[in-house]
């Protein structure tokens, strides 16, 4: 499926590189892949061993931790959106 793009983004600043894409996310599983990879990124950077370990992250909410910093709703995944 190809992306759509909001009325409003843009791909390039003209100056540098874009710092982000802006796209719509039409599915559970694009939204779940977004997730993941923003669950990834601080073990990645090697800043731990696990995504759940990342004490900013809601990773450790999804993980099913009763007792994450930041209470997450993650009901979404059982019921889609």
């Amino acid at each position: 499926m190809e992306s759509k793009r909001p009325t409003g983004c843009r791909s390039d600043s003209g100056i540098r590189m874009p710092r982000f894409d802006c796209f719509v996310i039409d599915s559970l599983d694009t939204l779940r892949q977004k997730i993941d990879y923003i669950h990834a990124n601080p073990v990645r950077k090697g800043l731990v061993d696990d995504p759940a370990h990342w004490p900013y992250s809601s990773a450790a909410a999804y993980a099913g931790s009763k007792s994450p910093i930041i209470p997450v709703d993650t009901e979404w995944q059982s019921i889609g959106f």
